[in-house]
């Protein structure tokens, strides 16, 4: 989010007397500053946030990192048709949800992501924060594991503010506490005003699947979307003249064995101060 996004998101918090808003938003201006090697000014602005702002009433709690946000939009999530058309209506509905409630209708607000590791679902998170304006905070997946479904209880009670909630890994405490967990996530789903993302590696018990308001399943990039994610990272359009696609459908690469093997393409051509084609150092990096 950029610093004119961030005192925006300021401004609208201390008209709507929204404190809780407003320290998240603080925290972020600092971090933003932070980032920049602003170093002095960031750590005006904490001073000024310790001694002028109190702490919100349901601070960030500490199974949550965040907030976080995202500046990817829905132009840079390369999936197949048919889930960019589910997340769409789940930023549609988002974004209308006040007209939606003068009729009596919920839009959907929590959301479980199905798929192998590296195929996207981690990204569309951030997409959804991204879209809707919204901070993102990733909850901490070896508190889960430990605890189970008492440590999910106990966040979703306690969400500090409106933003996108991301819970990894859910299959870890599912299988072993499916109703427990399942009552947990349709209790607090249905008087949340945020969007609550879950992910896991593997289809859940049915129980617990029918208390999301959409499963999206997510596959291992295609080649049409491979080379979406391959011409995106490397700034050019690219064609299937060296069999890229099949290059990657052969190696079963991943969403993020692609963007690290477009990451080390360029590196090599900064530091090698090549004129070979990104792409020609693409094939060579996804041997590495």
């Amino acid at each position: 989010m950029t610093e004119a996004n961030l005192l925006r998101e300021l401004l609208k918090a201390h008209i709507s007397l929204d404190n809780n808003r407003f320290y998240t938003a603080a925290v972020a201006l600092v971090a933003y500053h932070a980032n920049l090697g602003h170093i002095a000014m960031a750590h005006e602005l904490r001073t000024l946030m310790d001694s002028t702002i109190s702490e919100p009433v349901n601070p960030v709690p500490a199974e949550l990192l965040g907030p976080i946000f995202p500046k990817v939009k829905l132009e840079d999530l390369a999936v197949e048709d048919g889930t960019r058309a589910r997340i769409e209506r789940i930023v549609l509905e988002q974004r209308k949800r006040d007209d939606l409630h003068t009729y009596g209708l919920a839009p959907r607000r929590t959301m479980l992501l199905i798929g192998p590791s590296g195929s996207g679902k981690t990204y569309t998170a951030s997409v959804l924060a991204g879209e809707l304006h919204l901070p993102l905070f990733v909850a901490k997946t070896e508190c889960f594991i430990d605890h189970g479904a008492s440590v999910l209880r106990s966040v979703l009670s306690r969400l500090p503010d409106r933003g996108v909630y991301l819970f990894e890994d859910l299959d870890e405490i599912a299988f072993a506490y499916p109703m427990a967990a399942a009552q947990v996530i349709a209790t607090y789903a249905s008087h949340t005003d945020s969007v609550l993302v879950f992910t896991s590696r593997r289809e859940l018990p049915i129980d617990l699947s029918l208390v999301f308001d959409d499963v999206i399943q997510y596959h291992p990039p295609s080649k049409w979307v491979a080379m979406q994610v391959i011409g995106r990272n490397l700034n050019e359009p690219i064609d299937d003249s060296d069999h890229i696609g099949n290059v990657v459908c052969d190696r079963k690469l991943s969403f993020g064995d692609l963007v690290k093997a477009c990451k080390t393409a360029k590196k090599d051509a900064l530091l090698h101060n090549t004129k070979v084609l990104e792409i020609e150092l693409f094939l060579r990096a996804i041997e590495l």
